[in-house]
């Protein structure tokens, strides 16, 4: 428990003046330290009486990455993935942030301030810091599928996590994928990962697999149904 505080300590200096003094009504939340990613951040009291109806509550919060932490190129890329993985899983808390420490260390997110629950625009910075999340997915993906995530990119939508493992009963690996958002939970498979459609199907995930030339049609307008995005317009924006 004190290590989990030291860690809360350790950023809390770093966050935006809303982040540092949300006012009354939280709790802070610190997860335990776990490399080069941290989350922290204040967890409304309200939310012990169920979700509220009205659109005005906030749980500001950050996910941070420290890349220095990392010890080799290997552990960065694992760090990335579980920055992206944790942000895909807490994004639907209004307020939360994705950050990397130098980007708290330069006072970025200053500007951003924690916006209650009907989703705007990104800041700049917060922008910044999704423009970087999105670039380290699309290193990761086969070239042919860069097109189609910058749409998804350019129309709002989340970066989604690379890789992800389906787990079974026991804990044992069931099936794999190339990229899942984990929210609305969409998987997109590769042609070899064909046969493992039915696994995702069975846990309800939306199925979206590919052709054996990764082409624009008809998966990226198949996504972005499913993500809840519209492909044709926001021609501006990240990666």
């Amino acid at each position: 428990m004190l290590r989990q505080f030291s860690n809360l300590k350790r950023w809390l200096a770093q966050l935006p003046l809303q982040l540092r003094e949300p006012g009354a009504g939280f709790a802070p939340v610190v997860a335990r330290a776990s490399g080069p990613v941290s989350v922290l951040g204040w967890w409304p009291l309200l939310l012990a009486r169920g979700l509220p109806t009205h659109q005005d509550w906030t749980a500001p919060g950050a996910v941070v990455l420290d890349a220095s932490v990392a010890a080799d190129e290997e552990a960065l890329h694992l760090a990335w993935r579980r920055w992206l993985q944790l942000f895909n899983a807490l994004q639907c808390m209004p307020g939360m942030l994705l950050t990397t420490s130098d980007g708290l260390l330069a006072r970025d997110y200053d500007a951003v301030t924690p916006i209650a629950s009907g989703v705007a625009p990104a800041q700049p910075a917060a922008q910044a810091a999704l423009d970087a999340a999105w670039q380290e997915v699309i290193r990761q993906v086969p070239a042919a599928l860069a097109p189609g995530l910058r749409h998804l990119a350019r129309s709002g939508a989340a970066p989604p996590e690379v890789g992800r493992e389906l787990m079974d009963a026991r804990g044992r690996v069931a099936a794999d994928c190339e990229l899942a958002w984990l929210q609305e939970q969409v998987v997109i498979l590769r042609p070899d990962q064909a046969d493992l459609a039915d696994c995702w199907g069975v846990e309800r995930w939306n199925v979206v697999v590919l052709d054996e030339s990764l082409t624009l049609e008809p998966w990226l307008a198949r996504v972005a149904v499913r993500l809840g995005v519209d492909i044709r317009t926001n021609e501006g924006g990240a990666a």
